[in-house]
This record gives C-alpha cells, sequence and structure tokens, in this order.
C-alpha cells in the first residue's frame, strides 16, 4: 500500500528529485515600473507542494508550475526581474538563503519568532493554517482523539515547530515522527505506519479532494497564518521587500491574486477566510 500510495502521489503531483540543489530556470518580465530595482531575483522552493510549487512537463520556469510561480511570475513582470529558480529540501533553503545562494524562498512560509529574529518577511500575499489528519473511519474525530498517538510531519517546515511546542505545553504524549516531504507523510498515514498527521490546510485539501484519499480533517483551532516571502536582514533586501509589498498590494486589488488563487485551488486563499 505505501509503494501504491507514493505512486500516485508521485504520478499527480509530479514531485521534484530532492537529495541535491537542481537545475536552474529563468523567467523574463517583460513589462512592469521597478526603476532602480535588481534586474535578478534568486527564488528557492521545494518544487514539490502540491499546487503551490510542483514540478511540470514544461522546462519554462525552471520546470515548476504552481500558485508560487504564478505569483511570482506576475511580480517580475511588473517590475523588469528576471527569476531563476532553485530547488532543495525545504530544510536545505534556509540555509541556501543564509549563504546567498537564493534571496528569498517560495514554499508557503509563514514567519515564526526564530525566523523573525534572523528574516525580514514581506506582507502576506497568501493564508492558510494547520489540521490534523487521520484515516475516515467510525465517528468524526476530535483534537482529543489525537493524544498519545503516533503523529508524523515534515521535518523542518512551520507544523514541526508547532507540533513540538503543542505536544510539549500540552501534555498531549503524541509520539512525533518526522518526515522528509509532504509526498511521505499522507501516505504513512493511510498505510498505518501512523496514526494521523499534522499538516497544512491546503495540503490536507488535495491529499482529500483531488487525490480522493479516504481521510478527514481536525482542525485544532489554531490562528490563520499568514503566508509570505522571507529575506536575509539587508538595506539591499529592505528596498527589495518593499517592492514586492507594493506589487502584492497592486495584484490584490485589480483581482490579479484572486485569479490566481481561484485558477490552482478553486477558491481565493489570498483572503484570510480560507
Amino acid at each position: 500500500m505505501r509503494k501504491k500510495w507514493t505512486g500516485i502521489i508521485l504520478g499527480l503531483v509530479s514531485l521534484c528529485v530532492m537529495a541535491a540543489v537542481s537545475g536552474c530556470g529563468k523567467t523574463t518580465a517583460a513589462s512592469g515600473s521597478g526603476a532602480g530595482a535588481p534586474q535578478k531575483i534568486v527564488i528557492g522552493t521545494q518544487g514539490m507542494l502540491a499546487k503551490w510549487t510542483q514540478q511540470s512537463n514544461s522546462t519554462e520556469d525552471g520546470g515548476l508550475e504552481g500558485f508560487d510561480i504564478d505569483v511570482w511570475k506576475e511580480i517580475a513582470r511588473r517590475n523588469h526581474w528576471d527569476i531563476e529558480w532553485r530547488t532543495a529540501e525545504f530544510s536545505a533553503l534556509w540555509g541556501m538563503l543564509d549563504n546567498g545562494q537564493i534571496q528569498t524562498i517560495a514554499n508557503e512560509t509563514t514567519p515564526n519568532p526564530q525566523r523573525l529574529e534572523k528574516y525580514n518577511f514581506t506582507e502576506p500575499y497568501a493564508y492558510d493554517g494547520y489540521v490534523f489528519v487521520a484515516k475516515k473511519e467510525g465517528t468524526p474525530k476530535t483534537p482529543e482523539w489525537f493524544k498519545g498517538k503516533k503523529i508524523c510531519v515534515v521535518a523542518g517546515a512551520n507544523p514541526q515547530l508547532v507540533l513540538d511546542n503543542m505536544n510539549k505545553q500540552d501534555s498531549l504524549g503524541m509520539e512525533l515522527g518526522y518526515l522528509d516531504n509532504m509526498g511521505a507523510i499522507m501516505p504513512a498515514v493511510q498505510n498505518g505506519t501512523y496514526d494521523g498527521a499534522f499538516t497544512i490546510k491546503s495540503s490536507a485539501w488535495i491529499a482529500i479532494n483531488d487525490l480522493k484519499m479516504n481521510m478527514e480533517t481536525v482542525d485544532p483551532g489554531y490562528k490563520t497564518l499568514p503566508i509570505c516571502y522571507p529575506f536575509i536582514k539587508t538595506k539591499e533586501n529592505d528596498a527589495r521587500i518593499q517592492t514586492i509589498n507594493k506589487t502584492i498590494e497592486e495584484m490584490r486589488k485589480d483581482g490579479t491574486l484572486k485569479k490566481i488563487s481561484e485558477k490552482w485551488f478553486g477558491n481565493d486563499v489570498s483572503v484570510k477566510s480560507v
């Protein structure tokens, strides 16, 4: 069963090879008004987060497609920027950001206290939330059902930080497993290796609605998460952030963000009522 579900996800989501930084792609901007702004920006992503940044059959845009890819293409177009895409494991992306291999991360990233110590973030361009996921069987589950259970989460991602803290502070006694990527956690629940998973809401929607997995979500009632782009704290990056914030606001006002969101998710994740 593990091979079966992994194969389904690999086929539908087209996962990138994650062992190391892969080949780069470039998007050339065509129009805009970003005078004095950088002419090129290098962006890191996993390239395997379904509908956000996933592998495509095209060689354009670094062989990537998704909501984040389209958002960045429009930001670049409006500011005369070129984009170079680089893919790596999510935990490796932060090291690449620190050492200057990339200038930001497009991977449904949200600020947290640890990250805010090192990075400045753009204004939110999307919103998401956290949910528990388990097999759909018997009576509907509640958050209390997950106490003392084996729960998996993506290693190094924000859900891990939240789950670690919740498990400790609330004495939930969960046995936690840290898996490499989103393509691994849903099959691990489906095949019974774990009782449940803790993940972002949009990924759970995809597993249930698009991949037709027999799963259910349980909302623990956490606040809505702002999705933003991180940058190392420098004056040059502060200027980039100002330009990006202005462009995101323009895209929200003229309906571009909503249009891109509905293309990929069928609803508008650019507003808090996701």
